[in-house]
């Protein structure tokens, strides 16, 4: 799904554009941005509720302090569309150029889905090898409300997954990103600081453990790359990351899925293995749980391995068995060698009905 990439840049002129407060929208959402403050992106009115407070980037230079990227420089609008738009700072002090790129894909209207990808790359100015920290920071009020989210950031490598969700409606909140290398959540004002393990500090503190629950309460999160860009002009002088913040909402009464849990106890498991094998004989039964309540998108989030965004999550499919094997190994499972070989225990349950349903499914290329 996601990629973190190093690069060679060859920076070509940014014309400036003024930029005041940006609107994009599409279909049911709508989003604002404000490029000259650390306000960032502010608002996320999906069908005429607003889930968002603020999300935007903070930067590190070398043993700097972090700032927001809209402190490097008055922003340059690269490109603009109705639904998109780039922005690029360029630090001159700093010796960096930052690009970031916000897109809001809506849903249909009343559906309560949206989803909006979001990239950044910074690229070294200088003639020298440098270190830099990129912060991402996102405050979501769910249901235009402060309080009552609960929180889980977990590390599914090589990626990355927030979840955020307010129990009331069941209105979640679903960032993925490239793997990063520090973390925090809390309250706005913990996560963004200036106190220890925060943004401000310039370095997270880690907190709560991955695959914590936290919550309910105000909750906001913060994660942290740390690159090493090479001299400017040279491979690797460009690092970038990029994601997509998927909200939906969910049936009422309806849990958050537990990605990999087949048998819908709220933990991942061996026991899982053969839930699946069970779905996949039919789906449409195992989607009439009352768990899931004929929801695809559920169906589809529980096999979400590859953290796809909403939009594109693929159908569960007898390919799903050996990323569950995969996954469940990562997770400490333990040795999974007694299970069957997936294919041919899928054809034997499904009396051969599987295979002229195989599909290629695309995967993300291996970066080094």
């Amino acid at each position: 799904m996601l990629a973190r990439v190093f690069t060679l840049a060859i920076l070509l002129p940014v014309v400036p554009s003024h930029a005041a407060v940006i609107t994009l929208q599409n279909n049911n959402s709508r989003t604002q941005i404000d490029p000259t403050s650390s306000a960032g992106q502010f608002n996320w009115i999906v069908d005429g509720t607003n889930h968002l407070a603020q999300q935007w980037f903070w930067i590190k230079v070398g043993a700097g302090s972090a700032t927001p990227i809209s402190s490097l420089s008055a922003p340059a609008i690269v490109s603009q569309t109705v639904n998109s738009v780039t922005l690029s700072y360029t630090g001159t002090g700093s010796g960096v150029m930052v690009q970031t790129t916000f897109t809001v894909n809506g849903g249909v209207t009343g559906s309560g889905v949206s989803g909006i990808p979001i990239s950044i790359s910074v690229s070294n100015l200088s003639a020298a090898a440098t270190n830099i920290s990129v912060f991402q920071f996102a405050n979501f009020d769910l249901n235009a409300s402060a309080g009552n989210d609960l929180l889980n950031i977990a590390s599914i490598p090589p990626s990355g997954v927030i979840l955020q969700s307010e129990g009331a409606t069941m209105t979640t909140v679903k960032s993925g990103m490239d793997a990063f290398n520090q973390w925090q959540g809390g309250s706005p004002a913990s996560v963004l600081g200036p106190g220890a393990g925060s943004v401000l500090s310039g370095s997270l503190g880690d907190s709560p453990a991955l695959n914590a629950q936290i919550g309910p309460g105000d909750e906001s999160w913060a994660v942290q790359w740390n690159a090493t860009l090479a001299a400017s002009g040279t491979i690797g002088s460009t690092f970038g990351v990029s994601g997509e913040d998927s909200l939906q909402n969910g049936v009422p009464g309806q849990n958050l899925p537990t990605l990999g849990d087949f048998n819908l106890d709220g933990f991942a498991d061996r026991a899982d293995l053969s839930a699946l094998l069970n779905a996949l004989s039919d789906l449409s039964k195992f989607k009439s749980q009352p768990q899931i309540n004929g929801s695809e998108l559920f169906l589809r989030q529980l096999g979400n391995f590859e953290m796809l965004p909403t939009a594109i999550m693929e159908p569960v499919d007898n390919l799903d068995l050996q990323e569950e094997i995969d996954y469940l190994a990562n997770q400490g499972a333990g040795s999974l060698t007694a299970v069957p070989e997936p294919d041919s225990f899928v054809l034997i349950c499904l009396g051969g009905a599987a295979l002229p349903f195989s599909r290629l499914r695309l995967r993300r290329p291996e970066v080094s």
